[in-house]
């Protein structure tokens, strides 16, 4: 899911590369600049950032050959991982030195074909402290935010399930007024 606070779309997101390395990657879209996606990505020891622009994407989506809104989608879709039941990507991470080659390839079919939607190098931070602190704190914000639905949604259900546990047991009471009416009224019209 997209998580959207304060005009800014955030996503963090688990990638496995074809290696079979697990990273992390925080995408984060500022609605005031929509084409601008800023990149965070971490082995858990490392950090390597950057912020791909709007000019980045429109060559992209041109050697692609597609249009930028439907490259912008899909390249959304493969960096946050949305929707990834019915759509497949895979992953190919190169480091050399202080610099880290990301490349998401889309798989279009059950024979495995495989295209490159994009290819993207990011520059390692000699500080990774505070990269990896909004990392933590996004996934805190995340665990809080869910935490409140959940809540909510429990009191919802709580009260549902009280009002619906009265509402059984009012309707219990009719009906076995209504079966002791016709028990009396099957005796009165028997003794007669």
């Amino acid at each position: 899911t997209i998580v959207i606070r304060s005009r800014a779309m955030q996503r963090l997101s688990n990638l496995v590369a074809e290696n079979g390395q697990r990273y992390y990657l925080l995408t984060k879209q500022d609605d005031r600049d929509a084409h601008d996606i800023k990149l965070v990505f971490t082995d858990g020891c490392e950090v390597w950032d950057k912020t791909v622009t709007k000019d980045e994407l429109k060559k992209w989506a041109k050697e692609a050959s597609m249009d930028l809104s439907h490259y912008m989608e899909e390249t959304l879709k493969a960096l946050t991982r949305l929707d990834s039941s019915r759509t497949d990507f895979q992953y190919e991470v190169k480091i050399e030195g202080s610099r880290l080659q990301l490349i998401w390839k889309k798989v279009v079919s059950t024979d495995n074909i495989k295209f490159q939607l994009g290819c993207v190098v990011l520059q390692r931070q000699s500080s990774p402290r505070y990269h990896m602190a909004s990392l933590f704190e996004f996934a805190i914000e995340e665990i809080d935010h869910w935490r409140v639905k959940f809540i909510k949604l429990s009191n919802t259900l709580e009260s549902d399930g009280s009002r619906l546990s009265s509402e059984l047991a009012a309707a219990l009471k009719k009906y076995k007024k209504a079966v002791d009416d016709k028990n009396s009224l099957e005796t009165e019209l028997f003794t007669k």
